[in-house]
């Protein structure tokens, strides 16, 4: 109650105290006038200046605030720092979509922070198409990747089997990568874009970019990127 009273009155405070300031001063300079002398001299005068500032840092502050609560895009160094921070934005989730080569990584982040309640579905590379890292000069590397995909399918299998999530729906896509996504209940959306690699593994990941769909611009950029989730996928 009284933060909305402070809201609303907070501006037209400030205003008053900084013109009635600037009205002595002038007035002091003007005419020779004890009264406002007495307001506005010595101690008095830093105590005038202090009360000013102190509501315009309050003012300032407020709309910094306002502003941020508007942030649509935020990035990150490094990908784990964007998982933390888009999962603590977001609490009680309910839908999870995850595309991504493997995601395994995506799974080794994440896996503590799933709370038995989420419906997941993912979109991974599928490790037998014929084209699979045709980027990569070691067919070692190329095996591994491969096996690393099934590591991870049953990795999030196994989640639902010990009802660590709710369900899981996972389909496969035919094509090399540009870029993983995790979008949390159509909120929030972790993406950034793969580096493709020749030799001991297929991509890597550095930074990343979180994207706030709770906020009018987020919302639009989010519900884009959601027409992934309809992906019908191939079968492996």
């Amino acid at each position: 109650m009284i933060s909305k009273i402070w809201s609303k009155v907070e501006k037209p405070v400030t205003y008053c105290i900084l013109i009635i300031y600037i009205t002595l001063q002038m007035l002091s300079w003007i005419f020779e006038i004890t009264f406002i002398d007495n307001i506005i001299e010595g101690e008095k005068n830093f105590l005038f200046i202090a009360i000013i500032l102190f509501f315009l840092i309050l003012f300032i502050d407020r709309r910094v605030s306002t502003l941020r609560k508007y942030e649509s895009l935020s990035h990150f160094p490094q990908f784990d720092e964007a998982i933390e921070y888009a999962f603590k934005q977001q609490k009680k989730i309910k839908k999870l979509f995850i595309l991504g080569h493997s995601t395994l990584t995506i799974y080794e982040h994440i896996k503590w922070k799933l709370n038995g309640k989420e419906n997941i579905k993912i979109l991974i590379r599928n490790p037998n198409s014929n084209d699979f890292l045709k980027h990569i000069t070691s067919e070692k590397a190329i095996e591994t990747e491969k096996q690393q995909i099934k590591n991870a399918v049953n990795k999030w299998k196994g989640k639902l089997e010990n009802n660590d999530i709710k369900s899981l729906d996972v389909h496969y896509y035919d094509f090399e990568p540009s870029l993983y996504l995790i979008i949390i209940d159509e909120k929030m959306c972790v993406f950034g874009a793969y580096e493709p690699c020749e030799t001991d593994w297929g991509y890597k990941v550095e930074a990343a970019m979180v994207i706030d769909g709770r906020n009018e611009v987020g919302k639009l950029f989010v519900d884009d990127l959601s027409y992934l989730r309809n992906s019908p996928g191939v079968n492996p």
